[in-house]
């Protein structure tokens, strides 16, 4: 990951969840890396320990509106921005 040296100089960024059976790791980004939308790159996430397949992100120094949070309880399959 890149480090920006200003605020709201983001750098983009995925998430990726590895498949511990198999080895295998998928990209899960709510926003991939890929995409031209400027709230790509996240800069936190955390997993609900009593649920693991729900998983939350939010992105990195966007200008606006600030933090972006996305959910997902399907394991990464699908985001519902909140």
């Amino acid at each position: 990951m890149r480090r920006t040296s200003a605020p709201y100089d983001g750098a983009r960024g995925d998430v990726w969840r590895l498949d511990t059976a198999t080895g295998v790791w998928t990209q899960i980004s709510p926003i991939p890396s890929s995409s031209t939308d400027d709230y790509s790159g996240c800069s936190g996430l955390t997993i609900d320990r009593q649920n693991p397949s729900t998983i939350m992100v939010t992105t990195q120094v966007s200008w606006w509106p600030g933090v972006i949070i996305f959910r997902s309880t399907d394991r990464g399959a699908t985001w519902s921005r909140i």
